[in-house]
């Protein structure tokens, strides 16, 4: 028993001595006759990390060595348990594919695990690192110690500090330069993709995965196709993947960073110009009768192959026919034709066509060229009549209308006058659009909130009233345009035109607006309380005069506006004037019966109906524009009985002062003296002209004078400023009283 029992003591410490030499079974497997891996070396940037942080580190830097090339991840395991019981935990990742003996990784607290996709929440984690060699010999958590989770009070972005170091920038066609330079602080490793746009235009990096730190991006104004981008101001987009935490993606938006500025965005000339060498028509002329030719022939010649387009245009510069369809040819001469259609297969209108080209170098870059040389005119078709009353509108802020036959986009700019095509010939957009013509030819559509009438002391009175408590008067005929004034009860409204369910209105502050036709009656309500009298302030005005002029107090007037009596009134200031107040002013003419103050309702012809003289004299002496409406309580200079008295001797003509005008060319020019001018104008000779100042020229009977066609111009308005006839003019200028006149175009004019 005794050998027994020591033997089996014997083989009990050699089995303990055995374990106590073996590393412990948990972190070691090896297979048949192999050594499992040894870590030898590894560092933790840090040991307190928190998901986006700023104040505390956002990331950790690991480092791990071991004795041979190994695959490996660490395990992230938790102190505390989730919502559904289960240990929060984590894998860290070091190499999947490729065996290494060191391993870097940049890790954010962030937990990958489906079905989680979360950042870890506070608290302390254990760290055991798994390595895996060739042989697939393992060794299993082996300890790293510990890292701390905390919350960051205040995150910070992955990227920020994003500046350029030239806000503007004109690249040119040609020539290749980097021109600005975005610099931005990246403070995560992430994947970045980075994105300069602007209205469906942009210029995209590549995806790059980038460690923390500053990264630049150069940019020399051009798309991905090399093709140089429209001015204007561009934004910068960051796509970004953080590579340690959220797979994510997540966008940044930073406007108006770089600006384009005089970029060669379209083709240049010259280029144009290489590219095509030559083009021409033989002919300039298609008649539209049966028998009239109707069909031109043209050439055109490239230098080089090259995508093109051939176009006819009109007056507006808008396309009507195409003669070659995008397409590239080849270098050398090719022929089209031209039967004047337009697009439809109908005729065209008469009227003057151009021939435009349309240009593609090989990135795609276009550029139009027209050429005024290559003119057709089309005659003995139709064309679009104007009458002699025709109401005109004046643009009142640039706008896109379309024009014919194609609805093409035209840019009319403000103070462009155009008449309207009764009946909507050619085109018709309904109650919310005129027909017009534009260049004198060519018919378009063009918002009816975006022009104002000119002519309105042509058109009849009528007078709506405002039919509710609050009637909003607003800038455009549509339920959600801006509202611009108010008219209580009973406020009577000139109507000017009706607008389908809309009424053109004249404001009591003498602007062109609308409103509702269910808002106005045509039949006079009296208001429930007595409406205020309003003063539009002009120069000269004082509380003072103004308050003797409605017979209250300047203490009154203050008080109802809340304004100190003691500051500057602005002119154009409207004030409301006490009720107690008369509702004309005292001051309509001076003693001498010289001054005139605008009331309700006026128009320039009642007024010089009512003074013995016309319109165009009262202009001039208060250098107004005809076509502008009056302001309530303007104060007009009304011509003297020697004005009258030259008037009724002499003929006369309006003359708006221009840059480098004096009276001495002025009075060369119409064939009359300084002093003749001066006179009826009661104006010093010695005192300088205004640009824009309209002056009486007395003329001698039958007089003739040069006259320079301007924009808005017809041959009826010009007879009738020179009281003489079309038929007259015409036969004068040796043409047909039908022809079309165009800006520029010089006339005789005998003055009657």
């Amino acid at each position: 028993m005794k050998y027994y029992a020591r033997k089996a003591f014997l083989g009990f410490c050699l089995v303990l001595l055995l374990m106590l030499l073996m590393p412990p079974l948990e972190a070691m497997a090896s297979s048949e006759g192999g050594q499992p891996p040894n870590l030898t070396s590894s560092n933790l940037s840090t040991r307190i990390v928190a998901y986006h942080g700023n104040d505390t580190p956002g990331h950790v830097e690991i480092f791990i060595a071991t004795d041979k090339p190994t695959l490996g991840n660490i395990d992230v395991i938790g102190s505390a348990v989730s919502s559904i019981g289960r240990t929060i935990s984590t894998k860290i990742y070091l190499s999947t594919e490729e065996y290494k003996e060191e391993h870097r990784v940049n890790w954010a607290p962030w937990n990958d695990q489906w079905p989680s996709w979360e950042h870890l929440p506070a608290g302390e984690y254990t760290l055991k690192l798994n390595l895996y060699d060739e042989d697939g010999n393992q060794s299993i958590g082996m300890p790293l110690g510990t890292i701390t989770v905390v919350e960051e009070l205040n995150p910070r972005p992955i990227i920020e500090e994003v500046k350029v170091d030239t806000v503007s920038i004109s690249p040119e066609y040609g020539v290749i330069e980097n021109l600005a330079t975005i610099s931005y602080q990246l403070n995560r490793p992430a994947e970045v993709l980075v994105t300069i746009y602007q209205n469906g235009d942009s210029y995209e990096t590549s995806m790059m995965r980038l460690q923390p730190g500053i990264h630049t991006i150069e940019w020399d104004g051009r798309n991905n196709k090399g093709m140089i981008m429209a001015n204007g101001e561009y934004a910068v987009n960051f796509s970004t993947r953080e590579t340690t935490a959220d797979w994510h993606r997540n966008y940044f938006d930073f406007d108006n960073m770089i600006e384009i500025k005089d970029g060669d965005h379209n083709l240049p000339e010259w280029r144009a110009d290489e590219i095509v060498t030559s083009i021409s028509l033989d002919g300039n002329e298609i008649s539209m009768k049966e028998n009239g030719n109707r069909s031109i022939e043209g050439n055109i010649t490239l230098g080089e192959d090259a995508y093109i387009s051939v176009w006819m245009v009109n007056a507006t510069k808008t396309n009507v026919s195409n003669l070659i369809s995008y397409q590239k040819l080849s270098e050398g001469t090719h022929s089209f034709n031209w039967s004047g259609k337009d697009p439809y297969g109908g005729d065209l209108m008469n009227g003057t066509y151009y021939l435009k080209v349309t240009v593609f170098d090989a990135t795609g870059t276009s550029g139009d060229i027209i050429y005024e040389s290559e003119m057709v005119t089309i005659k003995d078709g139709h064309r679009p009549t104007v009458s002699e009353d025709a109401q005109w509108v004046r643009v009142i802020e640039d706008t896109v209308m379309s024009v014919y036959p194609m609805g093409s986009r035209y840019i009319a700019k403000t103070g462009e006058t155009f008449p309207i095509l009764e009946g909507g010939q050619y085109m018709y957009g309904g109650s919310g659009s005129y027909t017009v013509l534009v260049a004198g030819e060519v018919p378009g559509l063009i918002s009816v909130g975006k022009v104002e009438l000119t002519n309105i002391d042509q058109i009849p009175m009528k007078w709506g009233y405002a039919s509710q408590q609050e009637v909003n008067l607003l800038k455009e005929p549509i339920n959600h345009s801006n509202t611009i004034e108010n008219a209580t009860l009973g406020t009577p409204l000139r109507i000017i035109k009706e607008e389908g369910n809309w009424y053109r209105v004249l404001s009591p502050l003498g602007r062109q607006l609308f409103v509702k036709s269910t808002d106005l009656s045509l039949d006079k309500i009296e208001s429930q309380e007595e409406p205020a009298i309003l003063h539009i302030v002009v120069q000269g005005d004082t509380l003072w005069k103004i308050s003797q002029a409605y017979g209250v107090t300047v203490d009154a007037i203050s008080k109802e506006n809340n304004f100190n009596p003691a500051n500057e009134l602005n002119i154009g200031k409207v004030l409301i004037i006490p009720k107690t107040a008369t509702a004309e002013p005292v001051i309509g003419e001076d003693k001498q019966g010289n001054i005139y103050t605008v009331a309700a309702g006026d128009s320039l012809w009642e007024i010089a109906q009512r003074h013995g003289t016309t319109v165009e004299v009262i202009a001039a002496l208060n250098n107004l524009d005809v076509n502008h409406y009056l302001e309530i309580g303007k104060r007009l200079q009304m011509p003297t009985s020697s004005n009258n008295e030259v008037d009724q001797k002499k003929p006369q003509v309006i003359y708006t002062v221009k840059s480098g005008d004096s009276l001495w060319k002025i009075a060369q020019l119409y064939h009359t003296t300084i002093n003749a001018i001066s006179e009826v104008n009661q104006i010093n000779p010695a005192d300088d002209l205004m640009i824009g100042q309209r002056l009486i020229i007395p003329m001698e009977p039958n007089s003739m004078i040069n006259y320079v066609v301007r924009a808005g111009d017809s041959l009826w308005k010009i007879s009738q400023s020179y009281n003489t006839t079309v038929e007259i003019i015409a036969s004068i200028n040796e043409f047909n009283p039908n022809n079309t006149i165009f800006p520029g175009q010089q006339l005789k004019i005998q003055v009657r």
